[in-house]
Parts: C-alpha cells; structure tokens; sequence
C-alpha cells in the first residue's frame, strides 16, 4: 500500500563476506544489504533483485515484484465534443483516474446513480433535453 514501509534483504553464505547490491528494472539503486522504503510510493512499483558479490564470484538473486496499491487520484471528466451541445447529436462524458487497481466510476444525474462500473465512459447516442443537468 502507498505510503508504507517496506524492507527488502539481501544476504549470502560467503567467505569472505559480500559486498550487495540492489537493481530496480535492470539499473543498479543501492549498494548496501537492506533496501529500505519509509513510504513507499507508486514510483517505487517494479522488478527488484540483489547480487551478493565478493572476489570469489557473485550471486544474483529472483525477481521480486512490487506493485504499490493507491486508490483514485488526478480525476479527469471531459465532454466530447467540447462546447455547445445541439439536440440529436452524439455526446460522449468520459471520467478518468489514476488509480492502481483501477478505479469503478458512478455517475450521477442530481442525487440519482444513472451508471456504476469500471468503464469511465457514458455515451449519449442522440441527445435530448431530457439529459440536460
């Protein structure tokens, strides 16, 4: 989840001991045996692994994949197409988030639910004064 803290560890049965480091998406982010996230945020979703080396060889470990959990934000609504709107023709109301897992959108007309569901979208084939509000 968003804003936790998480831990990840790395260590290795080595003599002389290892020397860590931590790969995020291929590209080396930490030399040190802990990688350590006080808040971990959506930025920090990807591949990790570590590699225990020392002058002996090195050891790669699995792939561990982290996907951080947030709920809806930066919601978006639009109307296509933009600015007047003449009766009969096709409107569509699209509403989008960011949001992981993806977000459900209920849409309203007054204090009425028209519409509930993981599609962002409604579309109004020939509109009428009837949809106005």
């Amino acid at each position: 989840m968003k804003d936790s803290p998480v831990s990840l560890n790395c260590s290795s049965d080595a003599n002389p001991a290892s020397e860590y480091s931590w790969y995020k998406n291929e590209i080396l982010i930490n030399k040190e045996p802990q990688l350590v996230f006080s808040s971990i945020q959506s930025s920090d979703s990807g591949e990790y692994y570590c590699v225990a080396e020392n002058d002996l060889g090195r050891s790669t470990s699995e792939y561990i994949s982290i996907n951080v959990k947030y709920g809806p934000k930066n919601s978006n609504i639009s109307v296509r197409p933009f600015g007047e709107i003449v009766e009969g023709s096709s409107v569509t109301l699209t509403c989008s988030s960011d949001a992981n897992p993806a977000a459900n959108y209920t849409w309203y007309k007054g204090n009425q639910t028209i519409h509930h569901g993981p599609e962002g979208t409604i579309h109004f084939t020939s509109i009428s004064s009837k949809d106005k509000g």
